[in-house]
């Protein structure tokens, strides 16, 4: 027998009966690498959650102070509706995509706060299918959606909003004077 058959014969005689512990410990340091892995995906995930927000509320404030002006929103429709983009997956159905059509076929002075809700459940939608399927042109539209959301929240809604509560203040002052 020569040095090669000894070698391999003697790490078969002791090697061969530590295998499953061996790919145990090997499992549990993939188990815990995973979970590191996993919690510094979620810190990212939670840091576009932050950046998407910021977004949106630079596009509010820049609609509210009339630097955004009605054109634009509307510019942001009609791009919206010209790319609309067809429902026939796991989420993002037909049905979908018909409610989708018919809010951005209201007008943006007419939406509410109701409309902008279901707007934003649509680009969740969408940009939940673009990860699980890996359209990714479902992802950009989610992105520019939530573009003309924060436009409409910004250019009507928020006006909107405090037009009704400067009414009120006088509407409570006038009562109580």
């Amino acid at each position: 027998m020569g040095f090669v058959e000894t070698v391999l014969g003697i790490l078969a005689q002791y090697l061969l009966p530590l295998t499953p512990v061996i790919v145990v410990i090997a499992l549990i340091v993939m188990y815990y690498e995973l979970r590191i892995l996993s919690s510094k995906i979620d810190g990212l995930n939670s840091r576009i959650d932050d950046l998407i927000e910021f977004n949106g509320s630079l596009i509010e404030i820049l609609g509210a102070r009339n630097i955004l002006s009605p054109d634009t929103v509307i510019a942001l429709r009609a791009f919206l509706k010209a790319m609309m983009l067809s429902g026939s997956s796991k989420y993002y159905t037909k049905d979908v995509e018909e409610r989708l059509r018919s809010l951005l076929d209201k007008e943006p002075e007419e939406l509410t706060l109701e409309d902008l809700k279901e707007l934003e459940r649509i680009a969740d939608i969408l940009s939940k299918e673009a990860i699980e399927t890996g359209r990714y042109e479902l992802s950009r539209y989610a992105a520019r959606l939530r573009v003309y959301i924060a436009a409409v929240r910004g250019v009507y809604i928020i006006p909107r909003l405090a037009r009704e509560m400067e009414k009120q203040k006088k509407t409570t002052s006038t009562t109580t004077s």
